[in-house]
């Protein structure tokens, strides 16, 4: 009995620690190193310096120990990117509020955490205007009265006067807010924001005011984990949670670059829009979306778009990732197939 129970967590600790995985072959400190980064991005995934998740419960890490058994494809996944960090797997499959929506999306390269479900606490107040953005409240400070929380507010916290009357003026009228994660937001970026917004798609912007699929932008210093893994990507729009990321070498253009680099991340915004819906909330969290309406606008240029079964073995269950594409159409243009 002895053996057969050793051999048993033996094989479990196999398991865990991914033998035969994908990258298994890497040494454990370099796993070690980068599971210190990927929960580090955690403390900013709001706003610079945001409360920390609460720790896994034993329930938890018994779940995720129980699911490194299991041999999916979403423990695989998982296995991949966060080895044997169990504390980082239950971050990754946690639904605190149990609304169907995880609490966060994962880059699937690199392991860096973003926002997934915009409420976490379900109190019902956005995690980035939350002070307490994992536990309920209705306590979160505005001191001056402006609709902007104090832990955000620019002009409570140093920033020029025509930074804090951008900040304010873009989220009373649109509904979009500024704010700092892992990176300082400068004056120019903000201003260039403003200018997009309401000059460049001053139309869009009169016609529908707000955008579901535009409610933040942040400053975040590396698209990946750290410098080591930054592939230069200058900003990215994810139309799930709303959010433009603008990254170093996006904040560091100049004003020229900056107004056509933000000018493209908002046609993608548009674009999310064009077929936004809550309703469809657990495909676009499985990345499955059908952009009915954007496919109608399209067609008239040529492209052609035929629907097409999606294959369930292809869909994470348990996980969300950001760049895991699912695409329910064959999409040709002018007799050619782009997605085979």
């Amino acid at each position: 009995m002895q053996i057969k129970a050793l051999t048993i967590i033996v094989s479990i600790l196999a398991i865990i620690a991914g033998c035969g995985a994908a990258g298994g072959k890497e040494p454990i400190s370099d796993y070690d190193a980068k599971n210190k980064l990927q929960f580090e991005t955690l403390s900013f995934i709001f706003f610079r310096g945001n409360p920390m998740p609460p720790p896994p419960s034993a329930e938890e890490r018994q779940a995720a120990t129980q699911m490194a058994l299991r041999h999916t494809r979403d423990s695989a996944k998982l296995r991949e990117i966060f080895h044997s960090d169990l504390d980082l797997w239950v971050y990754a499959t946690r639904d605190t509020d149990g609304d169907g929506t995880l609490d966060y999306r994962i880059d699937d390269e690199h392991g860096r955490f973003m926002e997934g479900d915009m409420d976490i606490d379900g109190d019902g107040t956005p995690n980035t205007l939350d002070v307490k953005p994992y536990r309920p409240n209705t306590d979160t400070p505005d001191s001056n009265n402006n609709d902007i929380p104090d832990h955000i507010d620019w002009a409570l916290q140093g920033k020029s006067r025509k930074m804090a009357g951008i900040q304010q003026k873009l989220y009373q009228d649109h509904g979009i807010i500024l704010v700092e994660r892992s990176a300082n937001f400068t004056e120019p970026l903000a201003r260039s924001v403003e200018d997009v917004i309401t000059r460049v798609f001053k139309p869009l912007f009169v016609e529908k005011k707000r955008l579901p699929t535009l409610k933040t932008v942040a400053t975040v210093r590396w698209p990946a984990l750290d410098k080591a893994t930054d592939d230069g990507t200058r900003a990215q729009v994810v139309g799930q949670n709303g959010t433009l990321s603008v990254f170093q070498y996006g904040i560091n253009l100049n004003r020229f670059l900056q107004l056509g680099l933000l000018s493209h991340e908002l046609t993608h915004s548009f674009q999310f829009s064009l077929d936004y819906s809550e309703s469809d909330r657990k495909e676009l969290d499985q990345n499955i979306y059908y952009a009915r309406n954007f496919y109608a606008v399209v067609k008239q240029f040529g492209w052609s778009f035929t629907k097409q079964p999606v294959d369930s073995a292809e869909i994470y269950k348990r996980i969300s990732l950001q760049y895991q594409e699912i695409n329910p159409y064959q999409i040709k243009y002018e007799g050619v197939t782009y997605n085979e």
